[in-house]
Formats: C-alpha cells, sequence, structure tokens
C-alpha cells in the first residue's frame, strides 16, 4: 500500500486515480471524499471513518447507504 499512499496534496484525478486501486474503492466514492476534503491519503488515512462519512453526507446534503461506511472502514483499516 505505500505506493498510493501520498503525503502532499494531489489533483482530483490522481486521488480517484490511486484511490481505485485500494480494495472495496470505487470512482465515485473517490469524488465524495475528495470533494468532502480529503485532498492526500495521508489526511484519509489517520481520519475516522464515521467523520469521513459524515463529511460526505453533509457536503451532498443527504444520507447514503450505510454500506459506505462499512466501505471507509475497510479502506482505512488497509491503509493503516
Amino acid at each position: 500500500m505505500q505506493s498510493i499512499i501520498s503525503q502532499s496534496y494531489i489533483s482530483k484525478d490522481d486521488f480517484v486515480d490511486r484511490f481505485t486501486k485500494i480494495p472495496y474503492a470505487h470512482k465515485k466514492l473517490a469524488e465524495y471524499i475528495y470533494d468532502a476534503g480529503f485532498k492526500s491519503f495521508d489526511e484519509l488515512k489517520k481520519s475516522d471513518p464515521e467523520l469521513i462519512y459524515s463529511l460526505i453526507c453533509i457536503r451532498n446534503n443527504q444520507n447514503f447507504d450505510y454500506n459506505i461506511l462499512f466501505d471507509l472502514k475497510a479502506i482505512v483499516a488497509q491503509m493503516e
């Protein structure tokens, strides 16, 4: 996993490309995460998945299926 984890901010396209290489990750989720304010993998791996999920819901002004939360938990756990 070290090759896709970055400490610096990256463009949305780069973030999506790298994020979708992680198991359970998909393009739309990567876009939601980036738009919610997570611009680096370092920020993402240090964050609570429930906080990420909440920020995604707030940013998009809607509640998402809890399967997204479970995916986020699995993804963040793999990044540690």
